[in-house]
């Protein structure tokens, strides 16, 4: 009779070195049909990850993974769905390679730190839209944070991370994310000379002669 698989946590080891920092190793069981195979990946060094909290957050994009759709989905963090997301869809995927920068840098500046210990489950669509709301950050910004949000609960429903249904953020609501900050600057008749070619300024000078 088949062995049921179960949702593995992993280990989290320190391990040390002789030359150089100590590095944190996460452990696993692959599973390949009837044989089970230990697997050991090295996160980074003491270095990257100071304390044990910081290494065991880096593991859970891989946790998700090596799981292979078995869930424990109370006690899947934020941060989880996001690393996922960057090493499978920002390093690895088909984005332009500005897309990429920019989504990077709003995921740690903005997302990773709000939402990131966070538990998959209790990121609600009231409190992503009273956070983005208030966040001092143009409204264009905010905008595109609420698409990165989006995005990442699209993930998590194909990786099975939660439920299939309504996409929680596309009830979240937005106003003036395309108003300017800045009313436009209205030029000078001087300042707008300034900027033309010769030949442009004979040709208005000859219109101008011709009323």
């Amino acid at each position: 009779m088949p062995t049921r698989n179960r949702y593995q946590f992993g280990n989290l080891e320190l391990q040390k070195r002789i030359k150089g920092p100590a590095v944190w190793v996460f452990r696993y069981r692959d599973r390949q049909q009837t044989a089970v195979t230990r697997r050991a990946i090295t996160l980074g060094t003491v270095a990257d990850y100071r304390s044990r909290t910081e290494a065991r957050r880096a593991a859970e994009g891989l946790r998700l993974q090596i799981n292979n759709g078995l869930l424990l989905r109370e006690a899947v963090t934020f941060q989880g769905l996001v690393d996922r997301y960057i090493r499978e869809e920002i390093e690895h995927g088909e984005l332009a390679h500005t897309t990429k920068e920019t989504d990077l840098n709003r995921i740690n500046k903005h997302i990773s730190p709000r939402w990131g210990r966070c538990l998959l489950k209790d990121v609600k669509p009231y409190h992503v839209q009273d956070w983005i709301r208030k966040l001092p950050v143009a409204p264009k910004t905010k905008s595109h944070l609420r698409g990165i949000m989006h995005r990442l609960f699209e993930k998590a429903m194909l990786w099975e991370l939660i439920p299939f249904e309504r996409n929680p953020i596309s009830v979240v609501e937005l106003k003036g994310v395309t108003r300017r900050l800045k009313p436009p600057r209205i030029l000078m008749e001087h300042e707008f000379g300034c900027g033309l070619t010769a030949q442009f300024r004979i040709n208005i000078e000859f219109c101008e002669s011709a009323v």
